[in-house]
């Protein structure tokens, strides 16, 4: 149960994260589709930051993508155990 919340509360940050910098990058554009910073370091800032944020948000989502498969598996392994055990006590009981 810990695993799906931490895999949604990833999941849910690396999305924040990933639409957060494309909102920022959608509304710092011009009429003319350009994107306008006021000095040259504040681009390579700006671009730097987003870089650096985009990439922890794939590493959150592909984090919460795998913890969601474990768990699937993990619950696949423990319905095929409930499912072994019964069949063997039943066989026992003959």
């Amino acid at each position: 149960m810990i695993l799906i919340v931490l895999a949604a509360i990833c999941l849910l940050i690396g999305i924040a994260i990933r639409y957060w910098i494309n909102r920022r990058k959608f509304y710092r554009r011009n009429m003319f589709g350009n994107e306008g910073f006021s000095s040259y370091e504040q681009s390579l800032t700006a671009t730097f930051i987003e870089k650096i944020g985009k990439f922890v948000s794939v590493i959150l989502i592909v984090f919460a993508c795998i913890l969601f498969i474990l768990v699937w598996a993990d619950r696949k392994k423990v319905a095929e155990y409930k499912e072994k055990s019964k069949t063997e006590s039943k066989n026992s009981n003959r």
